[in-house]
């Protein structure tokens, strides 16, 4: 049975960026949550009230980093009701 048709990345925009392998050898993880912003926060709230809107689930798959940064917003991926979250 498919539980989940949607899958999410959740990676910071600095983890895509152009120089994106010149800021992660020269940036500490501090720096790169700056950099970030809130940006994952507010972007995962989105998604949320969308996928509430439409009643529907997702996988997500987190980069570590990401983890360290939000805890509470990765965290209310589960309290969503995604609980297929890698």
């Amino acid at each position: 049975m498919v539980r989940n048709i949607l899958s999410i990345d959740v990676e910071s925009w600095v983890h895509f960026y152009k120089d994106a392998l010149i800021l992660n050898h020269s940036t500490t993880s501090v720096d790169r949550k700056v950099l970030d912003n809130n940006y994952i926060p507010i972007a995962l709230d989105r998604i949320f009230a969308l996928l509430k809107k439409y009643n529907q689930k997702a996988t997500f798959f987190v980069v570590a980093e990401i983890y360290d940064w939000y805890p509470n917003t990765i965290e209310e991926i589960l309290t969503q009701g995604h609980a297929d979250c890698l």
